[in-house]
């Protein structure tokens, strides 16, 4: 987080002016002579309502009856008082809250009372004018409140007297105006796409509104296609940010069909795509492989996505342009991290894992990064990002990629941006006795001089990973001192480790033990191995202690070292 170089200093103006001739435009748009005002404030009929893909918690109910509105691993006490009152405990609380996603949970509670208190929670925002400020009015946050609102119109309608009708109405309409006019305010990136997704969604929704639809749809494939690589990866380079997205796109092509409309060809190319990707990505366990920003994600939400797809994976070895690679053998899922950092306005949530893995073997999972942490853990974020966090090399004990500190573009991403100033280079090779990954990157060589190259060697039965970690500068030379490095193997917390009888002198042994009852035999030459204290930041529960194998030494220009990985004859498969 040091001085920004000169061209850095540049790249930050030109994403900051960007952002101000949006804001300059959305402020024009945003004028009531320019913004389209449906009728006499009503919005119209709704003729479609948006399926709900997302998962639902019926006992949330039952938590607010007790007297608790948990959001986003955050609970705050009722005593009696409005949601809209309380003192939020975090930001991202906040902005579920005014998002109004989990009026899903209490649709999910077919009880009654929900219903009526959840019309009451809707009703008691609309007559706060005061709340259009600050978290409310983020065009993202307003945007996925018009997306429940209207997905949820029917169970908020059912029994509503005619007052209620129409200020739900008008309430509709009024974020939908001040939507279409504020929409380029929206983050970089996610945030964005969800903004021209509600505004699409509104416009399929509600009869008569071809017009409008026709201008928002071409300005949602625009960012679309911008935003979205052609093998179904995201710019941001992260597997969260796809389930995000799917579970609004999904919907959202449930609008077309329900209304007899076809959507543009690349909308339907690219969910396709996305789909295949999320699969890609998965690990054995059912989860997403924990790379650039994601955390524990939801298995409810994944089983949903893959159920609408069951295409072979694509022969890629590597992702193309998410640089992605994914090994099988046997029961083994390897998925490796053969890519850079984002671009700087997508790279918020980034981390520095560049050449880290993710190993699963059947269910269980053996060597994972440590993760993202949920916003109940947010002071763990920058840790989590850091090169030491992940299953890979870390030189100097520093990170592949700096975070970038610099107020004016924090405040306009939200987010601390992250950035790797390196030559980064991945393929996968299949052959008979199985695949290798085969990477290299020289985000240390402007401060050591040093280029970590990494080799993964999956058995075709899946029972062996040999591993090689090389360092090297890039004319062979011998540095002036020797550089200390660490090579993290981040264990889940349902592994233990021990040390084990190592075959000779020069050779390190450990034995991992599995809650499924199988022994990895881990074995190392050309460096010191050690068991040491890790943290799992993806946890249901919050972050959790675990442990990790750490081989050290010193790298004086050209260093190798050697390792695998086998799983004990005597295991279970």
């Amino acid at each position: 987080m040091s001085k920004l170089a000169l061209s850095e200093r540049v790249r930050v103006a030109v994403i900051r002016a960007q952002g101000l001739q949006r804001q300059a435009a959305a402020n024009v748009l945003q004028s009531p002579l320019m913004r389209w005002r449906p009728g006499p404030g009503a919005f119209g009929q709704l003729v479609i309502v948006p399926q709900n893909v997302r998962p639902c918690d019926p006992s949330f109910w039952a938590e607010i009856k007790s007297g608790s509105f948990g959001l986003s691993g955050n609970t705050a006490r009722l005593n009696g008082r409005s949601p809209f009152d309380l003192q939020a405990p975090g930001r991202v609380w906040q902005s579920n809250l005014h998002g109004f996603s989990w009026l899903r949970h209490l649709e999910a509670a077919d009880d009654m009372a929900a219903q009526q208190a959840a019309r009451g929670y809707v009703l008691d925002w609309l007559a706060r004018p005061s709340i259009q400020r600050a978290t409310a009015a983020d065009p993202a946050v307003r945007a996925r409140r018009i997306i429940s609102w209207i997905t949820h119109a029917p169970f908020l309608l059912e029994g509503a007297t005619a007052c209620e009708f129409d200020a739900l109405g008008r309430g509709i309409a009024r974020e939908v105006s001040i939507l279409s006019g504020t929409w380029r305010n929206a983050g970089e990136g996610y945030a964005r796409l969800l903004a021209l997704t509600a505004l699409v969604v509104a416009y399929l929704a509600v009869e008569d509104r071809e017009r409008q639809l026709g201008s928002a749809l071409r300005q949602f494939m625009v960012e679309l296609e911008r935003q979205m690589h052609s093998d179904g990866g995201h710019l941001s380079r992260s597997p969260a940010t796809l389930i995000e997205l799917l579970l609004d796109l999904l919907p959202l092509k449930s609008c077309f069909d329900t209304r007899g409309l076809t959507p543009p060809d690349g909308f339907t190319i690219a969910v396709n795509r996305m789909l295949v990707m999320v699969r890609y990505l998965r690990l054995g366990d059912g989860g997403m492989a924990r790379h650039n920003g994601t955390g524990l994600g939801d298995p409810a939400s994944l089983a949903t996505l893959t159920a609408y797809d069951d295409r072979p994976l694509p022969a890629w070895g590597i992702a193309p342009q998410s640089r992605y690679a994914r090994l099988e053998g046997g029961a083994t899922i390897i998925v490796a991290d053969g890519g850079g950092a984002p671009p700087l306005a997508m790279s918020g949530e980034a981390h520095a894992g560049c050449l880290s893995f993710e190993m699963s073997n059947g269910h269980s999972l053996v060597f994972v990064n440590s993760g993202a942490p949920g916003s109940a853990a947010s002071d763990w974020r920058a840790v989590s990002r850091a090169t030491a966090s992940h299953s890979t090399l870390c030189v100097g004990e520093t990170s592949s990629a700096r975070l970038v500190r610099n107020a004016p573009l924090e405040a306009m991403l939200g987010a601390v941006p992250l950035q790797m100033t390196a030559t980064v280079t991945a393929s996968v090779t299949t052959h008979d006795t199985g695949q290798v990954f085969d990477g290299a990157h020289d985000g240390y060589y402007q401060r050591f001089g040093l280029v970590h190259r990494r080799e993964l060697h999956l058995s075709a039965d899946g029972r062996h990973l040999r591993g090689h970690d090389r360092l090297e500068t890039k004319g062979h030379d011998r540095l002036r001192r020797d550089v200390p490095f660490s090579i993290h193997f981040h264990l889940h917390p349902d592994a233990m480790c021990a040390h084990a009888h190592a075959d000779s002198a020069s050779e390190h042994a450990l034995v991992i033990r599995l809650r499924n009852g199988q022994r990895w035999l881990f074995r190392a030459t050309g460096a010191t191995a050690a068991i040491e204290e890790s943290i799992f930041f993806t946890g249901s529960s919050g972050p959790r202690p675990s442990t990790q194998i750490v081989l050290r030494g010193a790298s004086a220009g050209v260093t190798d070292v050697r390792w695998q990985a086998s799983l004990d004859e005597t295991s279970p498969a």
